[in-house]
């Protein structure tokens, strides 16, 4: 089995997310996305206070203590992120390979998510055979976080599907 969540089947997904950013209001917000979208995050200090900002975009619950811990945990460096959107995103691309996935895939998406946005996980669905697609209405980047016992509910009861 595969569980796919909140994820991108290649770096087209970083000008979904410049597009959905347009819509934003704050400038601010907009500012600190577009330090993660360009890969031009200075060093630590400047990852851990961008990511806290954009707090507001990634969890429909917003809170800064958990954000950082969630950092911390993934160990999350910026010269990765920054390798990462500033270029080697662009030079992925899995979505001529979906249609040869042949094992049950679960995709998971949030329909409010700006970074992996749902058009995303609706390509994944359309060329994964036999997938199977799980929004989450209001749901940003941190679903799992935001809704754990939905979340955890949902992937039980693929899992429990299966066997």
């Amino acid at each position: 089995m595969l569980i796919l969540v909140v994820t991108a089947p290649s770096g087209a997904f970083i000008d979904d997310a410049r597009e959905r950013l347009s819509s934003v209001k704050d400038e601010n917000l907009r500012r600190h996305a577009g330090k993660v979208l360009s890969g031009s995050l200075k060093d630590e200090d400047d990852m851990r206070e961008t990511l806290a900002e954009l707090n507001l975009l990634y969890s429909a619950k917003p809170n800064v203590k958990r954000v950082k811990e969630i950092v911390k945990k993934a160990e999350v460096r910026p010269k990765i992120l920054n390798w990462f959107f500033g270029g080697a995103a662009r030079s992925f691309n899995t979505v001529e390979r979906l249609s040869s996935i042949g094992i049950p895939t679960l995709i998971v998406a949030g329909d409010r998510d700006w970074i992996c946005p749902l058009s995303q996980a609706k390509i994944m669905h359309e060329g994964i055979p036999g997938s199977k697609l799980a929004v989450f209405q209001g749901g940003h980047h941190l679903l799992f976080a935001d809704e754990n016992e939905t979340f955890t509910k949902v992937v039980r009861d693929f899992i429990i599907e299966l066997t």
